[in-house]
């Protein structure tokens, strides 16, 4: 994480305005300065990923493009030696000078803090002022679907990961989020997600492990 330049970022972003996803992206960048991912790839390539990714779905709009950039910057920041309170302020600071409250809000939202996988997801999907939150979150899974394939020595985790993409994100994400949404291309949609990331872990598990596949949701998308 870089300090100084997220200060000199919050600094240009207050004298002279920038687009959201720029704004997004810079602060991001500075987060993450330094961490790679289990893939072996520079951590920023994951949340430029999932906004490639939701880039010109008239689903999605800037704020959640925003999101979408800066969704991990709260989490994992333990890693920072001892300073995971002072760091979480600065970001916290930065995402609303740069973005505004609803981007921190979401980004916050998609920090899991501590809770169990079940509970994380299910204040994910079952948000009413956020209802969009499910399906970035549906696009962040199938991004790490990507980096499952990839071989490396964190093969193994992988592997479980992909097992467990079957195992949660149809119960704990999917399902309440279509007991909740009352818009049908939205819920369309977030069973089209769904379909794809379990292909996606189903043939990540067949063509990679002798582990069972368990518990595969595939559903019927609504006519």
């Amino acid at each position: 994480m870089n300090e100084a330049r997220i200060r000199q970022i919050v600094g240009g972003c207050e004298t002279a305005p920038v687009c959201l996803k720029v704004a997004a992206y810079r602060l991001a960048d500075a987060i993450h300065d330094g961490q790679v991912r289990k893939s072996g790839k520079p951590y920023i390539t994951h949340p430029v990923a999932v906004c490639k990714a939701i880039e010109d779905f008239p689903i999605y709009d800037s704020t959640d493009e925003a999101v979408a950039l800066l969704h991990d910057t709260l989490e994992d920041l333990d890693r920072l030696n001892g300073q995971r309170d002072q760091a979480e302020r600065d970001i916290a600071d930065a995402i609303q000078s740069c973005c505004g409250s609803d981007v921190y809000t979401m980004v916050r939202l998609m920090a899991k803090d501590g809770v169990s996988e079940e509970e994380y997801l299910w204040r994910i999907a079952t948000n009413p002022r956020f209802p969009r939150l499910a399906l970035i979150k549906l696009k962040d899974r199938l991004a790490n679907m990507h980096d499952c394939a990839l071989p490396c020595e964190h093969h193994q985790w992988f592997l479980n990961y992909a097992q467990r993409a079957i195992d949660e994100v149809y119960p704990w994400l999917v399902a309440p989020y279509l007991s909740t949404s009352s818009v049908a291309a939205d819920t369309s949609y977030a069973i089209h997600l769904c379909n794809l990331i379990t292909r996606q872990a189903e043939a990540i598990l067949r063509g990679h492990s002798k582990l069972p596949i368990l518990a595969s949701h595939s559903l019927t998308l609504a006519s």
